[in-house]
């Protein structure tokens, strides 16, 4: 793997995976359906998601050797 492409993965990985985090910890519902108030309600399993696929691309970042060009 080219230092390259290692770098692109762990970019996209680590913006994927901030996007997801921060979707669930922002998450927002009504309450009683659509006539009352907008109460903020995390989504703990996507914040864990997103932290985790975090933690996989530090892995790549730090575990993966790269070829000499």
């Amino acid at each position: 793997m080219t230092k390259q492409l290692k770098e692109l993965i762990t970019v996209l990985l680590v913006g994927a995976g901030a996007l997801y985090t921060l979707w669930g910890a922002t998450r927002t519902r009504r309450m009683y359906g659509s006539y009352g108030d907008i109460i903020r309600e995390p989504n703990w399993m996507a914040v864990g998601i997103g932290l985790g696929i975090v933690a996989l691309a530090v892995l790549i970042a730090v575990l993966v050797r790269t070829k000499k060009a």
